[in-house]
């Protein structure tokens, strides 16, 4: 399997270094091939939008089977890439909570923000869109979409980010947005005293 790593982002911690330690020792022992691409901008919507292009650019050198989006504040092993990996899905990230506490990566199910409180059941389910925090997406989710993928825009009085951009340009495309509720990763915030 060839895995693009997906790490936008230019400051990294140490908790978060040795997850990708983790991660590229996992892959290296289970023969997976894998090829790191990272981008900084000020704006999250064109460093992912530089990541997908650069994945586009090396296509030729680096034939991907999936990207893992990772971002530069969550902590997370290389069971937890197996886990999204088992499940086969188009799209599908982990859980973890915001600064709140309470929120998970998933947003929106029918119109209802999702709570990691809430879960009933540890199966994978379907939502609107997902945060970008630990997230795998198979071959053909971006090649059937049109760029630019992460585009701010408002539409119907909202005010899109780039996680629901994607969400809805993935569900036009005909793709279904998955959360996995046993996929549960770390979001490392600093505290400012």
């Amino acid at each position: 399997m060839n895995i693009v790593l997906c790490l936008p982002g230019c400051n990294y911690s140490g908790k978060y270094l040795m997850s990708i330690v983790d991660l590229i020792g996992g892959l290296i022992k289970d023969g997976h091939k894998f090829c790191i691409l990272n981008a900084f901008s000020p704006y999250i919507h064109e460093m992912r939008q530089d990541v997908v292009d650069q994945v586009f650019k090396i296509e030729e050198q680096f034939k991907y089977d999936y990207m893992l989006w990772i971002d530069h504040d969550n902590v997370f092993s290389y069971a937890d890439f197996k886990r999204l990996l088992s499940l086969d899905k188009d799209v599908i990230s982990g859980i973890y909570r915001a600064v709140s506490g309470v929120l998970c990566s998933g947003y929106m199910v029918d119109g209802l923000t999702v709570n990691i409180k809430d879960l009933k059941s540890d199966e994978p389910f379907e939502v609107d869109y997902t945060g970008f925090g630990f997230t795998l997406i198979k071959k053909g989710v971006f090649e059937k979409m049109e760029s630019p993928y992460f585009v701010k825009e408002r539409a119907k009085e909202r005010f899109f980010i780039d996680d629901i951009a994607f969400g809805i340009k993935a569900k036009e495309a005909g793709f279904n947005i998955m959360i996995d509720p046993m996929t549960k990763i770390g979001h490392e915030k600093k505290l400012v005293i």
